[in-house]
């Protein structure tokens, strides 16, 4: 069994092609998108204030200003007939009692949502964690977000536990935490 890369050494991100989209890295070109794209609903499923949202710009201008450096969260754009359609957030873990290896969090813009893109796009990111990076995944939704879980589990993630709760703004909620990976269970 491969040993998994510490998060310095992971490869640069490379484009991955799938049916009708690609992951690939952020660019500049995505950073207003990327904005726009966290709407309402995005902030309430993910639990996101202001000040979240507003603390993604430090990232986003690492990622513009050192395309071939790896930040500590990195960010893969879902890019639909040359247009920002979504994003996908690699955070590796820092906790020794978990076993996975990275957190994926995403979510999709407001119009590209509904078509089909969200399990696809799931199912492609899944793949190049494992492929390239070679770690196990923790995906963490609320048991309410029924897009999110009927998603997550139809790519075969296996959940770990459920617990209450409190995100960022303060909403308190059960989260439903899944692994997905090799040796998942």
């Amino acid at each position: 069994m491969r040993q998994s890369l510490k998060v310095r050494d992971w490869p640069p991100v490379r484009r991955v092609a799938a049916e009708g989209f690609e992951l690939c890295g952020l660019t500049a070109h995505h950073i207003q998108p990327f904005y726009r794209s966290i709407d309402d609903d995005v902030r309430h499923w993910l639990g996101y204030t202001q000040q979240n949202v507003d603390s993604f710009g430090w990232l986003l201008q690492l990622v513009v200003r050192y395309p071939g450096r790896v930040p500590p969260l990195r960010p893969l754009a879902v890019v639909r007939d040359d247009q920002f359609a979504g994003v996908y957030l690699l955070a590796p873990s820092i906790h020794r009692r978990d076993r996975w290896g990275v957190q994926l969090a995403w979510w999709l813009a407001p119009e590209a949502r509904g078509q089909g893109l969200g399990r696809a796009s799931l199912d492609a990111a899944l793949g190049y964690v494992h492929r390239d990076l070679h770690l196990r995944v923790l995906m963490v939704t609320e048991a309410d977000n029924v897009r999110a879980v009927r998603q997550i589990e139809g790519a075969g993630a296996v959940l770990a536990r459920e617990e209450l709760t409190t995100l960022a703004n303060g909403r308190v909620t059960m989260a439903r935490r899944y692994h997905h990976g090799t040796g998942s269970t």
